[in-house]
């Protein structure tokens, strides 16, 4: 992965990281009612993790990247009943 990609990957993921702070359950709502955003999502922190897991010793962002992708998830499950 290009360092460019990587470094928008993780400003991307800090976005929604800090969306999700300012308003949890909407977030959750969000991606639970809607089916494509659930869909897009899983497929994108699955690429992800998997990118994350193979390049883990690389370098310092694809760490950053894994840390905030675990952040988002992490947020998206917190008190979620839907999940």
């Amino acid at each position: 992965m290009p360092q460019t990609f990587l470094s928008l990957a993780i400003v991307t993921i800090k976005v929604l990281n800090n969306i999700i702070r300012i308003d949890v359950k909407f977030v959750q709502e969000l991606v639970f009612n809607n089916e494509i955003i659930q869909d897009q999502l899983f497929h994108l922190f699955n690429y992800l993790l998997v990118y994350t897991h193979e390049n883990y010793d690389k370098c310092e962002d694809t760490k950053e990247l894994l840390h905030e992708t675990l952040l988002f998830i992490g947020y998206y499950c917190m008190l979620n009943e839907n999940t």
